[in-house]
């Protein structure tokens, strides 16, 4: 049977636990006074001469018990692809965004830059244009330059990106992913992430943003936004077609490899929404798991929602699993009981694509 249980360190003395709480009161967060730190001050407590001391574990229990423990967020990773080398052309493009600059006329603009592994190819560079120093491009125009590069070359199999915002939630320990990672899914290219601490990964883009930079802006000044967009494709496409290049022979990439002209994966504007395959999307959330703290207001977020649950209890914590015969989020509490479903919101063509409409127009404006 056991002896009956009587909570933590029941088994020491009553001035053990109160110099315990001497250390952790109630009213005072000291974070800093962790159950080792504690450990170590109660070896020197001489109140406590001779008597049995408890276990960093066990303290760390006591601790918890009453309340006086910090909660972490649980941490889960996306669901990963395994990275790859590419080995030909279009198998695997970097894409990534330079650091702001201001052009006079045109004020403050980021480049986003986007390049193929394999035959070093300059597939896009397109000029965000932003309203201050501090802003940085948003989801629609990272879409912008993907759908010129899918249009001039057709799609990638795979995309490679930093840990920018608009790729990975940053913000929490369960990231969910974000518009543009999924509006990726369903085009079919997987999308890969650099590893934390490693910028050389993504060295081949990094490498275009520095020549990019030299052919456009030594000493030009450009009168309009679309001014700086066509002379930065007119250079684009004379460092693919006609600038030789060490990394292709000292031959333009488009000469040494001239079946990189097109991916072999068809892409048009109108014909977008009929290449997009939400199975993709829904078989990528199986496979993924989230967890969320109740707030206050019974509500928790994912992928910039709010959603209400009406059976759920402030701070608890939650595990959050993608049903795709419902269509919506199975929410499990700490015990692993399904305690609520709620359905998906944002999880529809026009909120993933953002602004297509827009940008056709856009397109059609600029003669694309």
């Amino acid at each position: 049977m056991g002896r009956p249980k009587k909570g933590s360190l029941s088994s020491f003395s009553a001035l053990l636990r109160q110099q315990i709480d001497k250390y952790r009161p109630n009213d005072i967060g000291k974070t800093g006074w962790s159950a080792k730190t504690i450990s170590v001050e109660l070896n020197f407590d001489t109140i406590l001469k001779g008597e049995s001391k408890p276990s960093i574990s066990s303290i760390d229990k006591y601790l918890s018990k009453r309340g006086k423990l910090k909660r972490h967020n649980r941490h889960s990773e996306l669901p990963s692809n395994t990275p790859i080398k590419a080995i030909y052309a279009h198998q695997l493009w970097q894409m990534d965004s330079e650091g702001v600059k201001k052009f006079a006329h045109v004020d403050w603009v980021a480049f986003i830059n986007v390049r193929d592994i394999s035959d070093k190819i300059y597939v896009m560079s397109y000029p965000c244009h932003l309203k201050t120093s501090s802003n940085h491009p948003k989801t629609s125009d990272y879409q912008a330059a993907l759908r010129l590069s899918f249009m001039e070359w057709g799609m990638p199999l795979h995309l490679q990106t930093d840990h920018e915002s608009a790729f990975f939630d940053n913000k929490t320990k369960s990231p969910f992913p974000t518009k543009l990672h999924l509006w990726l899914i369903g085009l079919n290219i997987e999308l890969h992430f650099t590893p934390s601490g490693k910028p050389q990964k993504q060295g081949s883009v990094e490498k275009a943003h520095q020549t990019m930079h030299r052919q456009i802006s030594c000493g030009r000044c450009f009168e309009t936004e679309k001014e700086l967009f066509d002379f930065t494709q007119q250079r684009r496409r004379r460092l693919n077609e006609d600038i030789p290049s060490t990394v292709t022979q000292n031959l333009p990439p488009l000469v040494a490899h001239p079946d990189a002209r097109f991916s072999g994966r068809m892409y048009g504007l109108k014909e977008e929404k009929g290449i997009f395959d939400f199975v993709l999307v829904h078989n990528y959330l199986a496979n993924g798991r989230w967890f969320r703290r109740v707030a206050a207001n019974k509500t928790i977020s994912i992928g910039g929602y709010l959603y209400h649950l009406t059976k759920a209890e402030p701070k608890w914590d939650l595990e959050i699993r993608f049903n795709r015969d419902l269509d919506g989020f199975d929410c499990f509490n700490a015990d692993g009981l399904l305690i609520e479903h709620v359905q998906t919101q944002g999880l529809t063509f026009k909120e993933l694509s953002g602004n297509l409409s827009e940008f056709i127009e856009w397109c059609k404006i600029n003669n694309l």
